[in-house]
């Protein structure tokens, strides 16, 4: 089997060094116009443009990672239509908007000249395709603006609400407060009580004669037992509304900080990406590679023309011993 074999292969190889005039034309001629259609003229060249970055101040909204999330994002149809606006893609990949399937089209040219991926070290990597250098690097420069413009307003939105909650546990508490400051004022004005503890000090001292030196004998008896009372009859409540002033004012204090924090939130400028590879203008086309192009046209040409001469040589044998 290895003899018929080895046989075979000497007989092609002779084969082939037989028709090596043809072969060598082949070999020209197919280097020549793929080299041809290969070029400028038949094919415009493309200039790639790329980013890597990493998220930054993205809160994850499950068990995503903030990577997963960020790529999301960068996907999301309002940052892919936004930039098909922006840089009007339809005028630039020929697609007339009058066109029955114009959406469809476009987002599937957009797809083929804009990918976004995760690498294997937790970044994405923006990768623009572009007849155009310098519209491949601007590209790739409004996307990650576009991506920290959204996340920027899904923050907002998210602040604004708890902003909103706040404000009104906020007022809601400034009007019970309100309400038991009024009921203190009044119990304050109508019974003389103005410091529950102090005045049963005074009151004590007054209605047992505790006073020391000369102020003990100009003690206003009738005036201690009115004010003793006051505070028998209406001291506990004042000290209970006093207690829950406190308690409301200590509320208070909570839902303004929580507002004063949202507040902030809905205020500040923030990035949510790390560039660790900033996009530049290509001066070099990557597209299409040339040499790959010339390499795979030159070898499927000499295969084919290599099979098209074992056929020849085959039938020439099989009519010889026909003949025979």
């Amino acid at each position: 089997m290895q003899n018929h074999n080895q046989f075979n292969n000497f007989n092609l190889l002779k084969t082939t060094l037989q028709w090596w005039r043809p072969l060598l034309i082949v070999f020209v001629a197919a280097v020549a116009l793929s080299a041809l259609l290969s070029s400028p003229l038949f094919i415009k060249p493309k200039f790639k443009s790329y980013a890597i970055v990493y998220p930054s101040n993205i809160i994850p909204y499950s068990t995503e990672s903030q990577t997963e999330q960020m790529l999301q994002i960068f996907k999301s149809d309002d940052i892919r239509d936004s930039i098909i606006d922006f840089f009007n893609l339809a005028e630039h990949y020929h697609i007339s908007p009058s066109s029955k399937h114009y959406y469809s089209s476009i987002i599937r040219k957009y797809n083929r000249s804009v990918r976004i991926r995760k690498t294997e070290f937790e970044s994405v990597r923006i990768e623009v395709l572009s007849h155009d250098a310098e519209k491949a690097s601007a590209m790739t420069k409004k996307i990650i603006k576009l991506f920290n413009r959204k996340v920027r307003q899904m923050h907002r939105e998210k602040a604004k609400e708890v902003l909103i909650i706040a404000q009104k546990q906020m007022q809601n508490k400034q009007k019970q407060i309100d309400s038991v400051s009024s009921l203190i004022n009044a119990m304050g004005a109508e019974h003389n009580i103005l410091n529950f503890e102090a005045q049963v000090k005074e009151v004590t001292r007054g209605y047992l004669g505790t006073v020391d030196g000369a102020g003990a004998a100009r003690i206003n008896k009738q005036a201690v037992i009115q004010m003793k009372e006051n505070l028998e009859q209406h001291g506990a409540q004042f000290m209970l509304l006093n207690n829950v002033l406190e308690g409301l004012i200590k509320q208070y204090i909570e839902h303004k900080n929580d507002y004063e924090t949202a507040l902030r939130d809905v205020e500040k400028q923030l990035t949510y990406t790390n560039i660790v590879s900033s996009p530049f203008p290509a001066d070099r086309k990557s597209y299409p590679i040339r040499w790959l192009i010339v390499f795979i046209a030159t070898l499927s040409a000499l295969f084919i023309a290599v099979l098209i001469i074992v056929f020849i040589e085959h039938s020439k044998k099989s009519n010889i011993e026909r003949i025979h």
